[in-house]
C-alpha cells in the first residue's frame, strides 16, 4: 500500500516568482524569496510582518554603526547586534529541525541554520548600508565583506574570520581532505 507524501509546492511558485522578478528587470529580494519558501510551511505566513520586523533590525542597528571607522568595526558592531542583543545564534542542539530552514522561524526564534542566518545578516546589514554576500562553503555557509575579504561565521555567534581561520575551519570540517 502507497502512502501519499505531501508535495513541495513552494520551489515551483518560488522560481515562478523570481523568473517574473527577472523579466520585471527587478532587483532580486533575498529576504521576499526566502519568506515565500517559509509558506510551503505555513501558507498563510505574512511576508509583510517579517520584511518589517527586517527593517526594525536594520534601524536599531544603524546609529550603532555610524562612530565605526573601519568595515571591521562595522561587520564587529554588526555581530555583537544581532548575536548579543538581539540573540541569533546557530541551533546547535536541533541542528535539523526543520523551523530552522524557514526564515520566519528563525526571525521569531533567534536560532537557525548557518545559511537562513546568513540571510537574516545579508538583509540586516543591507538595511542598514553595508554590503555581504552569502558564501557556500563545506558542511557550512559564510558570510563575506570587502576587501581583502573579512568573512563572518553567522551560526556561531557572529564570529569574524580572515582567510587563514577559513582555511582552519576548512580543515576541521574535512578533515583534511581539502585545501
Amino acid at each position: 500500500m502507497e502512502t501519499e507524501n505531501p508535495v513541495n509546492r513552494s520551489g515551483d511558485q518560488v522560481a515562478s516568482w523570481f523568473i517574473q522578478q527577472r523579466r520585471e528587470g527587478q532587483h532580486f529580494d533575498l529576504a521576499r524569496c526566502a519568506l515565500k519558501i517559509a509558506t510551503d510551511q505555513d501558507p498563510a505566513l505574512d511576508i509583510e510582518h517579517y520584511l518589517s520586523e527586517l527593517d526594525a533590525l536594520a534601524t536599531r542597528l544603524a546609529p550603532r554603526l555610524e562612530p565605526a571607522a573601519t568595515l571591521k568595526e562595522r561587520l564587529q558592531i554588526l555581530s555583537n547586534y544581532l548575536c548579543r542583543v538581539e540573540g541569533f545564534t546557530g541551533n546547535h542542539d536541533k541542528y535539523y529541525a526543520p523551523e530552522n530552514s524557514y526564515l520566519s522561524h528563525v526571525i521569531e526564534r533567534r536560532q537557525g541554520l548557518p545559511i537562513t542566518l546568513a540571510v537574516v545578516y545579508v538583509e540586516v546589514a543591507r538595511r542598514a548600508g553595508l554590503d555581504l554576500q552569502g558564501v557556500e562553503f563545506p558542511s557550512h555557509f559564510l558570510i563575506r565583506a570587502g576587501e581583502p575579504p573579512i568573512f563572518i561565521d553567522a551560526f556561531n555567534d557572529g564570529e569574524l574570520l580572515n582567510e587563514e581561520d577559513c582555511a582552519a575551519l576548512l580543515k576541521r570540517f574535512t578533515g583534511g581532505r581539502l585545501t
